[in-house]
């Protein structure tokens, strides 16, 4: 559709068309050929509901390797759309709890302000008010605002063979 085209559509059309639903949800596959990285891609709005299925599809893509060898992840949410789904701290206690027995680090990927400071609340004062199993989220979660980032922080685990 052309600017031109803009012009012969009637004004409610127009809004329709840029207020349209704009979710893409979420995938996961792997990162690397070494199979040590998934990568999940958020593209768009999302929910809870989107998000399950991929992190059961990441538990049978983990356990498809060596049960020694830990698998790490990269959330990346630098498309998602710029909004936390409602009861996120409930969902990521459960999220964490349910971690495949290989997990290794995930790492978050994200420009958000608001995310960022989610982050940094779990993660500070308040995180043993707010998680049951707070060591495990602290050593197995991080965040950064690129996926070379996110990257690096994965290499240097599995460089120094760090577990959590």
């Amino acid at each position: 559709m052309g600017a031109s085209d803009l012009k012969t559509l009637p004004y409610c059309v127009i809004l329709l068309f840029l207020a349209r639903d704009s979710s893409m949800g979420i995938t996961v596959d792997w990162y690397d050929s070494e199979q040590r990285i998934l990568k999940f891609e958020v593209v768009g709005s999302w929910t809870w509901d989107d998000l399950y299925p991929q992190i059961d599809r990441s538990h049978e893509l983990a356990a498809s390797v060596a049960h020694d060898k830990l698998v790490h992840t990269i959330f990346d949410m630098l498309q998602a759309a710029p909004n936390i789904p409602p009861n996120a701290i409930s969902h990521l206690q459960k999220i964490a709890e349910n971690q495949a027995p290989n997990a290794g680090v995930t790492v978050l990927v994200t420009q958000s302000r608001l995310v960022h400071y989610f982050y940094n609340l779990i993660m500070g004062p308040y995180q043993s008010v707010l998680f049951r199993s707070v060591n495990k989220l602290n050593y197995h979660f991080r965040i950064s605002e690129s996926v070379e980032q996110a990257d690096f922080i994965i290499q240097e685990r599995i460089l120094y063979k760090i577990n959590t």
